[in-house]
């Protein structure tokens, strides 16, 4: 006889545990509260949705051309000024490309080698 109906039959089961019920208090159609933002947490949430942030300085586009034009008429890769400048691995690509604003040391680093004065807008 399979062993579960065996202890049906003697009126015993094998648990070793007690029930527990577990209430909530929350209620179905009650909304979930969102917890409040600190005084400082919500001027900062203020000021990244303003539209009115000021844009960050780049290269425009002439001054790009300008540092193509430069490069290229001393007949130099991307890599050779790179290596002129002693800049990181495709910097100068990142830069001819609009993908990376230079730094202040690199933008004077760059005008100095290639004897350009170009600047940030």
């Amino acid at each position: 006889m399979d062993e579960y109906r065996l202890y049906e039959k003697q009126g015993t089961f094998l648990q070793d545990w007690t029930t527990v019920t577990i209430k909530g208090k929350t209620k179905a159609n009650e909304p979930i509260k969102k917890p409040q933002l600190s005084h400082a947490a919500a001027q900062m949430k203020k000021i990244e949705n303003s539209e009115d942030m000021p844009k960050a300085k780049e290269l425009s586009p002439q001054s790009r051309q300008e540092i193509i034009l430069k490069r290229v008429s001393k007949k130099w890769s991307q890599q050779d000024l790179n290596n002129q400048c002693s800049f990181a691995l495709n910097t100068i690509r990142e830069l001819e490309a609009g993908r990376l604003t230079p730094t202040p040391q690199q933008l004077n680093t760059l005008n100095r080698v290639l004897g350009l004065q170009v600047k940030l807008e």
